[in-house]
């Protein structure tokens, strides 16, 4: 899979994303992890942010080192951490939810239940024969990345050729669920854990 997201097929429930309308589930799953825990970013934030940047652009950029937009662009930095899970945040509400099938809440059933093992290729399978769901391999491999995520399976098992199952049906509901509020699979498999 290239910086692009491209599928050979049509994905229900897993709508096609052109530029500018958002990242996918694997993409916002990789942006989650590499961000980790935190804040987001306040509106004063992103005005400051906005300012320095256009401090940068508008200074005179003469002479060999630019001390002034080198600060100005470590400050930044120090501060993106924030602003990009704000953008994660908006970009997953982008995501239709209505009138389409839960294919994650279907999948972490479909997991959860009896087979208690979870891969790309059953994924699709079963939502071809049970809904009539035709899903590209992308499109499961990215079902199967939110179902991580959510912390209701675990990493890809090489030599079983599957996800392990870390939750109960019941569990994995209540992990879906917190992991949809926020966006954490921590915060996710805490809500599950059994009181």
């Amino acid at each position: 899979m290239g910086s692009t997201d491209v599928h050979d097929e049509p994905v229900v429930g897993i709508p096609h994303r052109e530029p500018g309308q958002g990242l996918g589930i694997v993409q916002l799953t990789r942006l989650r992890s590499s961000l980790g825990e935190g804040p987001r970013a306040s509106n004063a934030l992103l005005l400051e942010l906005a300012t320095a940047v256009e401090q940068c652009r508008t200074h005179d950029h003469r002479g060999d080192e630019d001390l002034f937009c080198g600060n100005l662009l470590g400050w930044i930095g120090e501060r993106i951490g924030p602003v990009l899970r704000r953008l994660a945040d908006a970009d997953e509400a982008l995501t239709p939810q209505h009138g389409e099938p839960d294919l994650l809440r279907i999948a972490a059933d479909y997991v959860t239940s009896g087979v208690r093992h979870g891969s790309p290729s059953m994924i699709r399978r079963r939502l071809r024969q049970e809904h009539h769901v035709h899903l590209s391999v992308d499109g499961a491999d990215r079902i199967m990345a939110g179902l991580y995520s959510a912390g209701i399976v675990g990493p890809y098992d090489p030599d079983r050729g599957e996800h392990p199952v870390l939750l109960t049906q019941a569990q994995a509901t209540t992990a879906l669920g917190a992991y949809r509020r926020t966006g954490t699979a921590a915060q996710a498999i805490d809500a599950a854990a059994p009181n």
